[in-house]
């Protein structure tokens, strides 16, 4: 029955070294502070984190290095092992935590895209067909290789080339729209 008790016991049982990854405590802190005992906001939260999840799903890398890959994108490197605290630190205003769980949405959708994108994905969000096949063809290649760092650069871009000029649309059947 209280919320934040729970969150607590959940924070706890990590400290005592059960292996949890940096997106379960992530996860853990987005529904600690957007929902802040009130349940209206729990099926947003959900819904919102469901399309993040099911976004880097498609673009089939684990959640964690989507994190470590959107954190390095916009604020800078930070070992894996750090990553939740800088992240913690950073979004402390409870407010804030809603902000960064759109951004993870808006981000999720642009690591689909350049995992996973096809031709037709990437006209939709480049505008041009010929840049769109630059664009393409120079994925295809990258995909292939077994580091993914790129992706850190391509998310900014993304994010800085594509954000700006788009909305995004979070509602569940427009994964994609740009």
């Amino acid at each position: 029955d209280d919320v934040d008790l729970a969150y607590e016991i959940f924070e706890t049982v990590n400290a005592k070294g059960v292996d949890l990854n940096v997106a379960d405590l992530i996860k853990n802190q987005i529904f600690r502070h957007v929902i802040n005992g009130d349940l209206r906001h729990n099926d947003s939260a959900k819904e919102r984190w469901s399309l993040v999840t099911e976004n880097v799903g498609a673009a089939d890398i684990p959640i964690k290095d989507f994190l470590s890959y959107y954190w390095s994108s916009k604020y800078g490197y930070v070992a894996d092992r750090k990553l939740y605290k800088a992240i913690r630190e950073h979004f402390r205003d409870d407010e804030r935590w809603d902000e960064f769980l759109d951004e993870l949405v808006e981000n999720s959708i642009y690591i689909r895209n350049i995992f996973s994108g096809t031709l037709d994905d990437l006209v939709a969000v480049v505008g041009d067909w010929t840049e769109a096949v630059k664009l393409f063809e120079s994925l295809r290649v990258l995909r292939n290789t077994k580091a993914k760092t790129w992706s850190i650069l391509y998310l900014s871009m993304f994010r800085n080339f594509f954000g700006a000029e788009k909305q995004v649309s979070f509602m569940p059947g427009n994964r994609w729209d740009l």
